[in-house]
């Protein structure tokens, strides 16, 4: 049975090819035309290389048309109702993806379409294609990119042959998801086109995927470092002006967006003409760090200005020191709390040394005592305070040079060379007693001199040394006012800026909005229009 089987194939198979052409499209007369149905089944998404503009897929192409050279009864032959021949055996539409862009515009000729006994052929061939792309990265990665793959005959006009879509939607036939990309829509549209090359129209399908980035990778490796780094900018202001690590925060910070800028570049078009807006938003943040960058110059700089060479305008201080640091979270300085009455202009202020008391050897040591030249009675009330008032001139003029240290060594050996011509016994201690005593009372006059000097300096010097502090102290409170209002503006500016950049993107509003309700960011809220 089997053999007689095989052998009313056989027969079929002489019968249907002994005057067949496989190169004559199969129509009974010439103006007839050939109707072929067209559908495109898709299986896989592969890839869709947005910087190359490529999408790859593997797709079935089914065609069905009729060959009446191809009909038999299948009564003759053993109730045969179809049969598989090679294509390369029959006729075969020479149907190709025009946007083909790997070399390859023909379908798999290694299948065998099934014959029907009514003539009717069906062809249903695999095929992996690349096909062009032009991808726009504008709202990358909250963005949706259009691809299409576009089939006709390459041969026959409309007149000849005409294609009509079986269903105007891709088929998802055992279809596998893409990771990255999601397919919200597939469109398939018949097409008559007339070419300046040739006569006539040309009848082809476009199937067009509309395919939405699904942007969690992104967003999780991409936007939400590059935001940690950007929102790090705001630290810099924070950090006390006295610190020069604020310089290498900066720089740190403008290196990693640097880089980010890099990585980017690597995944878009080295042709897009519209910047993405994730580029976007790295070029406000690195403006926003160049800035601070600059900025922090000009404070460190203000820091460390001296009081003498920088003397600080009236306006500055009235303005950073009185009115605006409460406004930013700040104190006024210790210095300027109290009223005027009670605070002194440093620019004018003189410096006072308290009345101090020197007491002078007396006039008639005891000469029972060799020491009596340093046993210092209490003086009389008319000579028994030494008073001295200074009154230095003013702050930028008063800086003091030290007393000659030569002068108090010469006084010091005058002192002990007193002391010590007193301290020897002598024949004539009686004579020379009084003399003595002027000796060592000149002295001591000269050395107690020296003494109040040296005090007076130290004092005006210190004076000097607290108020050069206070003004310091003043420039340093008027960096770290700047500072808070920078940080303030910055971190305002940083949160508007990248808002209003991200949103932009028609998608990313939706996106956020669906994340934050529903974890699972496969919601089907997203993903379908």
């Amino acid at each position: 049975m089997g053999c007689f089987a095989f052998t009313a194939e056989n027969r079929l198979r002489n019968t249907l090819f002994r005057n067949y052409s496989y190169i004559a499209i199969p129509v009974k007369h010439p103006s007839d035309v050939l109707n072929v149905s067209f559908e495109l089944a898709l299986d896989q998404i592969i890839e869709l290389n947005v910087k190359s503009q490529l999408m790859t897929t593997k797709v079935w192409v089914m065609l069905i048309w009729h060959d009446y050279k191809l009909a038999w009864d299948p009564a003759e032959y053993d109730d045969i109702t179809d049969i598989k021949i090679p294509s390369s055996y029959i006729w075969v539409p020479d149907i190709l993806m025009y946007n083909n862009a790997n070399g390859s515009f023909e379908m798999n000729q290694h299948t065998s379409p099934s014959i029907h006994y009514d003539g009717q052929v069906t062809w249903f061939p695999p095929a992996v294609y690349q096909s062009a792309c032009r991808i726009n990265v504008r709202y990358f990665p909250f963005d949706e990119q259009i691809c299409s793959l576009k089939f006709g005959s390459w041969s026959y006009t409309e007149d000849h042959l005409d294609l009509i879509p079986k269903d105007d939607q891709v088929v998802e036939r055992d279809f596998w998801p893409n990771e990255e990309w999601f397919i919200m829509n597939a469109p398939c549209e018949r097409n008559a086109e007339k070419y300046p090359c040739c006569e006539g129209k040309y009848v082809d399908i476009t199937c067009s995927f509309v395919l939405r980035r699904q942007p969690v990778y992104h967003v999780a490796y991409l936007l939400v470092p590059c935001g940690l780094i950007s929102f790090n900018t705001i630290l810099v202001f924070y950090l006390p002006p006295l610190m020069s690590e604020k310089m290498s925060l900066c720089t740190s910070v403008m290196l990693s967006m640097i880089w980010f800028m890099l990585l980017i570049t690597q995944r878009i078009p080295s042709n897009a003409n519209d910047p993405p807006l994730i580029v976007q938003y790295l070029i406000f943040s690195l403006t926003v760090v160049v800035t601070s960058l600059l900025y922090n110059v000009c404070i460190i700089n203000m820091k460390n200005r001296h009081p003498v060479a920088h003397p600080m305008p009236r306006w500055v201080r009235s303005l950073f020191l009185m009115t605006l640091p409460p406004w930013v979270g700040l104190k006024k300085p210790e210095r300027w709390q109290k009223s005027k009455k009670e605070t002194t202009d440093v620019r004018t202020a003189p410096l006072q040394i308290k009345r101090i008391t020197i007491p002078y050897p007396p006039e008639d040591p005891s000469p029972r005592d060799p020491n009596a030249s340093f046993n210092l009675r209490r003086p009389s009330t008319d000579s028994q305070h030494s008073q001295i008032d200074t009154a230095p001139d003013a702050l930028c003029n008063s800086i003091m040079s030290s007393p000659p240290l030569s002068r108090r060594k010469k006084m010091l050996l005058k002192a002990s060379q007193g002391a010590s011509s007193l301290s020897k016994p002598s024949s004539s201690d009686t004579n020379n007693n009084h003399g003595n005593n002027d000796i060592t009372r000149r002295v001591l006059a000269e050395f107690v001199t020296e003494i109040k000097e040296d005090i007076s300096y130290l004092h005006r010097r210190f004076e000097q040394d607290e108020i050069f502090a206070g003004l310091r102290q003043d420039w340093t409170v008027v960096a770290m006012v700047i500072d808070r209002i920078f940080l303030i503006v910055y971190i305002v500016g940083l949160i508007a800026g990248s808002t209003a950049i991200i949103m932009d993107a028609p998608l990313a509003s939706e996106f956020f909005v669906n994340y934050i309700l529903s974890p699972n960011i496969t919601n089907e809220s997203y993903w379908v229009k």
